[in-house]
Parts: C-alpha cells; structure tokens; sequence
C-alpha cells in the first residue's frame, strides 16, 4: 500500500517525478519507488453539435436548441454564432437570442469546446426570419352585399369559399406560402343573389410589410368591369419582397374599379 507521496495535477502539461513508498499489509520492507508521469497535452476536439433548430421567433428573439457535443475529456461549453459572428458562449445546449429586430433574416451556427481549448467544427446552420411588427391597415369595405359579394378566393394552397360576409371579412388565419421570384395565378369567384351586374376587381400585397399597399409592384392583378363567373391572373413575387407573414387585399366593386382603402356601396 501507499503511505507517502504527493498527488499529481494531470490537469497541467508537463514531465512529473513521482516518489512512494509500498510496504506489505503488516508494514514490513518499506520500499521506496520512483516514477516518470508523463502529461500530454489534451489535443482532441469536440465533435460538433448535431440537429440545431430554432423555435418560438418572435420580432426580436429566437430560441435556439442542439443536440450534445462528445469529447474525450469533456466539453464545457458552446459559442453561439449570428451571421457568422461570435455572440455568446453557453453551457447548456439551449439559449435565446434577443435584440434581433424584426422581419430579417438571421443565420446561426453552434461549436462546442473544452477545456483546454479544442473548438469543434461547425454545427449545422439554421435561418431564421422574424417576425414583422404588428401593422393597422386602412378600411376597405362594401356596404350593400344583398346583390353581390366575394364568395371564393383561390391563390397558392389557399382555397378560401367564404360566402357572404357583410362587405369585409378577415382572413390572416389563412396563409399560404410564397417564393420570391415564382409566379402565381389568383381566382376571384363572385357570386350574385339575383341579377348578374358588371363587376371590377383589384388585388394588393403588401411586399415590403409598411402597413399600406401604395408601393410600386404591390396592385397585383386588376380586372376592369365584368359579369364573368369567374375572374383569373397571374404575378410574380418580386425578389425584393421582406421574407414572413405579408398581407393580401382582394376587393370587388360594382361597375367601377376599387382602390385599396375605399369604402362603397355595392361589393
């Protein structure tokens, strides 16, 4: 057994002599027995963070979450990276990034490191998009609906018969996805409760998420005065339009073409 020596900091690089002594079980022949440790230096990195997603964005946050890192010592910590830059080193595999401002686009990477400093290559990277600012749109409305009204809208997945809903109704529960650059066709179905009268038709969206559709490109499609059954055409998303949710106005008019904040008569 050992009854003299000093304990070795293998924490710390270096050639190290180390003196004991060993005796049987009755103390008898006490030998003493020297040896060379040895302590190399921890060169082995972490493997990199797997799965890293992000949930729960709003306009100024983002929370991030990974999957563990292994390493041959241990690993004691994360870097967290925005857009390629260094933000913030954690130890958990969780965090939340705040002060991100809203509707932009974010990239983040993780690495994992150790203690004595091996950094591990790059996590997979994720792309966020917040969250646009919530936006007060004018009116837009038609005040007589017992002779006409909207009663299908159909653009990209969006299938919406509605029927008569008193000259306004608000579908932002509805969405559909967009691609910048695509083009799509859009369908307007009117119906009538008697007469067939001539009706116009506009469509907006709001591309650059100002709370308006006055900007160049945002009146998408428009059809002057008809009593076809159905209306139909085509655009093209611009590729300047923000990333996130973004606002359609679908209106119908009788005899005249409407504007995008225009209350009415009939429609």
């Amino acid at each position: 057994m050992v009854i003299g020596g000093d304990t070795v900091n293998t924490s710390v690089v270096g050639t190290y002599v180390v003196t004991y002594n060993v005796s049987d079980a009755s103390g008898n022949a006490a030998v003493e027995v020297t040896r060379t440790v040895n302590v190399a230096a921890d060169t082995t990195a972490p493997s990199a963070p797997t799965n890293l997603s992000a949930s729960g964005t709003t306009q100024t946050s983002t929370n991030l979450s990974w999957n563990a890192s292994s390493d041959n010592v241990g690993v004691t910590g994360y870097d967290v990276y925005q857009d390629g830059l260094f933000i913030t080193t954690v130890a958990g595999t969780s965090t939340t990034v705040n002060g991100l401002s809203p509707a932009t686009s974010y990239s983040f990477f993780v690495k994992a490191k150790d203690a004595a400093g091996n950094v591990s290559s790059n996590s997979n990277t994720v792309n966020v998009t917040t969250l646009s600012n919530a936006l007060t749109y004018c009116t837009s409305q038609g005040n007589i609906t017992t002779d006409e009204y909207i009663n299908r809208v159909q653009v990209g997945s969006i299938n919406n018969l509605s029927g008569n809903n008193g000259g306004y109704a608000d579908f932002t529960s509805i969405s559909t996805n967009l691609n910048k650059g695509n083009n799509y066709s859009i369908t307007i179905t009117p119906a009538w409760t008697g007469t067939v009268y001539r009706e116009a038709y506009r469509v907006w969206i709001d591309y650059n998420q100002d709370g308006d559709f006055d900007d160049s490109g945002e009146q998408v499609y428009s059809r002057s005065r008809t009593t076809a059954s159905s209306v139909s055409g085509n655009f093209t998303v611009p590729t300047s339009a923000l990333n996130g949710a973004t606002r359609m106005r679908v209106s119908m008019k009788y005899n005249a073409n409407p504007s995008s904040c225009e209350t009415f008569t009939y429609g």
